[in-house]
């Protein structure tokens, strides 16, 4: 079978497991599409589920913001403000009747997941990790203790538990690298049923790639809340610009980025061509415009916008190990100082050699667009929960003991929390 006729009959797969449904998303923050890559891979996941006949709410803790809402309300999501630690939350959620339940990152499960099993025990509960923070979060305490980062020091921390107990109280965890989900599986030996492997859906760019003679300049693009980027772009501005300045004198290197902190927007420094911009307002153009992109990041999880960008945009970028984890094909390069300078040094400079990486990101990008089979998969997953629940839960043996009352510290907390705020 061919590749078009595979794309077909997955197609035709998703129409016919279309399910009437509604599902809440209960979140602490708006999805900003066009601010971080974790907004938009919630606007791309809605996008996924509204196709599929299903009625989608969207709950947040996060004070009202009209554009957000707006933004969601265009695609007929019901927008809704929900209270952290008050049982006000229980009758509306038992009035919304849900059959799914999508929390926004495990700490949000923490927080409510209690409260939806108390008043929803029958509906399907999706856990979206984004990523896994347990990993980005063990990374940067190494980092931070400039220690070699292992396996057996991820397992180590508290908030690996509090993730993994999150995953095992759910009945579907959306996993956004193949990396992730591999290890999740290798290492914490969670069953496949309890996980799905689902990352971007990325839309191929309108703008059509530049030539090397067309473009110009450096680029760096980060969320300011992020700790990785902004460990990045410092890393950027006190280790690695000056190399590449040194040898480059002419060129610059344009700083991109949503809520960007006053120390970042510091670094601002135009005679020394680190130029500090703040927020794109279209990040695939800048991008596009520039000959080469920087991803040096030193910790970090999941999959990163910031390359995917690139590698739609036809933009040779200089990928660190971190920067580069879960996205096939990609050329690494070790996240030094030196190492990075040189190379961007001779992407810049070296046309034959930015031309050759331009053409392996066409592979690459062609196989990041192969999303409808992941799309597929987790369709089925929510048919199959949907027809045996009872049975999968059973399974679940290690979930089932999590959610017993004995082991609910986070719902005790919250009681505490909730009654002490009426005093």
């Amino acid at each position: 079978m061919n590749v078009n006729s595979d794309l077909k009959s997955l197609r035709s797969l998703l129409r016919n497991n279309s399910m009437s449904s509604r599902l809440v998303i209960i979140s602490a923050n708006w999805p900003e599409f066009d601010a971080t890559a974790a907004g938009l891979r919630m606007h791309q996941l809605i996008d996924l589920l509204i196709d599929q006949a299903i009625e989608v709410h969207y709950a947040t803790t996060a004070a009202f913001h009209p554009k957000h809402s707006a933004l969601l309300e265009e695609k007929k999501v019901k927008v809704h403000s929900i209270a952290l630690n008050s049982d006000s939350f229980d009758q509306w959620i038992k009035q919304l009747n849900c059959d799914l339940v999508l929390y926004d990152r495990y700490v949000v499960e923490e927080q409510f997941g209690w409260r939806v099993t108390q008043q929803l025990p029958n509906a399907i509960t999706l856990l979206d990790t984004e990523d896994l923070h347990s990993l980005r979060v063990s990374r940067q305490l190494a980092h931070r203790e400039q220690i070699d980062w292992s396996i057996a020091y991820w397992k180590a921390q508290d908030i690996t538990k509090r993730e993994l107990a999150s995953i095992y109280r759910c009945d579907l965890s959306l996993i956004i690298s193949k990396v992730e989900y591999e290890l999740l599986i290798e290492e914490f030996h969670l069953s496949k049923d309890l996980l799905v492997e689902l990352p971007f859906m990325p839309k191929r760019p309108a703008i059509q790639a530049l030539s090397y003679e067309q473009r110009s300049d450096m680029v760096f693009i980060g969320n300011g809340m992020h700790a990785p980027n902004r460990d990045a772009i410092t890393f950027l501005k006190t280790e690695v610009w000056p190399l590449i300045r040194s040898q480059l004198k002419e060129v610059k290197l344009h700083i991109y980025g949503a809520y960007l902190p006053q120390s970042i927007l510091n670094y601002h420094q135009p005679k020394e061509g680190f130029i500090v911009h703040g927020k794109a307002q279209d990040a695939l153009e800048v991008i596009s415009a520039s000959r080469v992109n920087l991803a040096p990041l030193r910790y970090g999880a999941g999959i990163k916008g910031k390359v995917v960008e690139a590698v739609l945009c036809q933009t040779p970028t200089v990928v660190s190990p971190i920067a580069g984890e879960g996205i096939d094909g990609i050329e690494l390069t070790s996240c030094t100082a030196k190492d990075i300078a040189q190379q961007a040094i001779a992407l810049y400079n070296n046309q034959q050699l930015w031309s050759d990486q331009q053409k392996s990101y066409m592979s690459i990008a062609k196989k990041l667009m192969e999303t409808e089979k992941y799309s597929c998969t987790f369709i089925t997953h929510l048919t199959k929960l949907k027809a045996a629940l009872a049975e999968h839960r059973n399974k679940n043996f290690i979930g089932l003991v999590l959610k017993h009352q004995s082991l609910q510290s986070t719902k005790y907390l919250s009681k505490w929390i909730e009654e002490k705020n009426k005093k």
